[in-house]
């Protein structure tokens, strides 16, 4: 999946516990894909003058799916601490019994 990096991490095991592998997920795709008419944002600008997106207490963002394309898992450049996923992501993270993640309905998120 081109749309994150896993970076191996290393863990100091205290007393008799089994060692584990431990990795970070990190999501490098970034998209500005959110459709402001279809969804419960407010448009604004950062300090550093880009164009950033306070999603409101609904939390409904609809994204436009010509951005989407074919990604399952970005990160929103209007909003950084918005990671979304498609279903197909949601299915092979659990399938693969990763934790560690939450998953939340955009519709029912509280942000």
């Amino acid at each position: 999946m081109d749309d994150v990096k896993f970076l191996a991490l290393e863990a100091e095991i205290v007393g008799d516990q089994e060692q584990q592998d431990y990795w970070l997920c990190d999501v490098v795709t970034m998209l500005d894909a959110i459709d402001e008419e279809r969804s419960n944002v407010r448009p604004g600008v950062s300090d550093a003058g880009t164009k950033i997106h306070q999603i409101l207490m609904n939390g409904k963002v609809v994204f436009d799916e010509n951005v989407v394309g074919l990604h399952h898992l970005f990160r929103l450049t209007t909003n950084f601490r918005t990671v979304a996923c498609d279903d197909t992501f949601k299915a092979a993270y659990k399938e693969a019994k990763l934790t560690g993640l939450m998953f939340q309905n955009s519709e029912t998120a509280k942000f």
